[in-house]
């Protein structure tokens, strides 16, 4: 343990109060002496902050000898390895509920920041997993929903914000995944029409529907359509780039929650909330069924309905 100048340590023990003048260290009445040892050895061993910080001390190395201080160090840490495996497992046995909201990004009827902050308020987290870069924050803050709702909401209780999303882009990725959706669109009027569909209900119902299993039916259908139009092409630029956005999404989604888990790891709350879109639902759902089996005693995940 590193010993800093102005440090707030604990009091000197008594035995070296009454033992820390030189007549100590020559020791002419060896009996008070070795009583003052036995006594300042009880006194470090029963009180392992104490003796952290006083066993850097010269007229304690002294008057203890290199063994005996050494015995204490080996004990100082052996307790300290003990308490941090405690508090870990502590951490681990204190199950987080965590509520899974799917959101939009940009408010279409009442799917708004007033109705998201509305439902905040009833789950009332103590930590909130957004969808999106440390590096992106402040935009995010201003021009998406989630962002504007947990602003709000920060304003009427104290919580913790965790950014959670993590990922780099290919070259033109943009240009690429356009490409696709650019062709599907052109080639599917299903796909233009679950589209239609899917905007007018959360237009009308908002994050009831986005959080519903007909909104994952839709996704999980528009997915499917994507394949089949990209795969009857037979363009390798398009099949390249359509495997590349998958790739990218589900890296992202898995990223996500491991950060969860490792936040969760090393943070004990009760309840939190998981914003993020609704087309990364299943994805998300399949990423925490891989993750949940070897930490079932760390998160309780509820969907929100």
């Amino acid at each position: 343990m590193t010993i800093h100048p102005g440090a707030n340590y604990p009091p000197v023990p008594m035995a070296v109060q009454r033992f820390e003048g030189d007549s100590l260290f020559d020791a002419k009445d060896t009996r008070l002496y070795s009583s003052g040892r036995r006594q300042l050895l009880d006194e470090l061993t029963a009180d392992s902050q104490k003796a952290s910080c006083w066993c850097g001390f010269a007229r304690v190395r002294r008057y203890l000898g290199v063994k005996q201080l050494g015995k204490i160090a080996r004990n100082v840490t052996a307790a300290a390895r003990r308490q941090s495996v405690l508090s870990n497992a502590r951490a681990r046995i204190h199950m987080r509920k965590i509520t899974l909201v799917c959101s939009s990004h940009r408010e279409k009827g009442l799917c708004n920041a007033q109705e998201l902050l509305r439902l905040l308020r009833a789950i009332d987290p103590e930590v909130i997993f957004e969808e999106v870069r440390q590096s992106d924050f402040d935009l995010y803050n201003t021009t998406s929903l989630e962002g504007q709702a947990a602003t709000r909401f920060l304003a009427l209780k104290s919580f913790q914000r965790v950014p959670i999303d993590r990922y780099d882009l290919p070259p033109n990725f943009r240009a690429l995944t356009d490409s696709v959706f650019d062709c599907v669109e052109q080639h599917s009027h299903e796909y233009l029409f679950l589209q239609d569909e899917s905007e007018s209900d959360t237009h009308l119902h908002g994050f009831m529907y986005l959080n519903s299993a007909a909104s994952a039916k839709v996704m999980a259908r528009m997915s499917a359509i994507e394949d089949e139009i990209i795969m009857s092409k037979g363009n390798p630029e398009l099949v390249r780039a359509l495997a590349t956005w998958r790739q990218v999404i589900q890296g992202r989604e898995k990223a996500m929650v491991e950060n969860i888990y490792r936040y969760c790891r090393e943070n004990i709350f009760n309840t939190g909330v998981f914003l993020v879109g609704a087309a990364h639902r299943s994805g998300i759902v399949k990423a925490i069924e891989e993750s949940s089996h070897p930490e079932a005693d760390l998160i309780e995940w509820i969907l929100y309905l």
